[in-house]
């Protein structure tokens, strides 16, 4: 009997702790590689994915793949250079101008509105870029066609 309140105080404090790591938790979010609907690319691996938004050519079947980048979110433009490309922001400015030099390439498109963005995607077919996963289902005329990363955002 004596026990038993402590008992009962013991479990009430572990539900409070659990309840407050669960609301201190960051929802799980995923980076995937889009392009429009009307686009007959249907795969992008990883490594292909990372050569191209390099500087490096890349072609699915017969079609040039054209990379756009996504700088309308700080958290998914950060995640991008560290978890895909593996880059500072600056490294990745000078790979990129490197490679272009290189190959005689242009730079990519830099897109900060989410919504030119998509329209770009719609209107050229052979364009490809990355989103959260959430996104894709908001926007009509895109489509995933992989998985880059997924995890908690910090």
């Amino acid at each position: 009997m004596k026990y038993d309140r402590y008992i009962k105080i013991l479990l009430f404090c572990f539900f409070c702790l659990i309840s407050l790591c669960q609301l201190n938790a960051q929802p799980i979010r995923t980076i995937v590689v889009v392009n429009g609907s009307n686009s007959p690319i249907t795969s992008l691996s990883q490594t292909e994915f990372r050569r191209l938004y390099l500087g490096v050519p890349v072609r699915v079947g017969n079609q040039r793949v054209k990379p756009l980048i996504n700088y309308s979110d700080a958290d998914i433009e950060k995640l991008f250079l560290q978890k895909i490309i593996f880059m500072s922001k600056k490294k990745y400015e000078q790979k990129i101008l490197s490679n272009v030099y290189r190959f005689g390439e242009m730079r990519p498109d830099k897109y900060s509105d989410v919504d030119l963005l998509i329209n770009e995607l719609k209107r050229s077919p052979d364009t490809v870029t990355y989103l959260w996963q959430d996104q894709v289902d908001k926007y009509e005329g895109i489509k995933s066609i992989g998985i880059l990363w997924t995890g908690q955002t910090e």
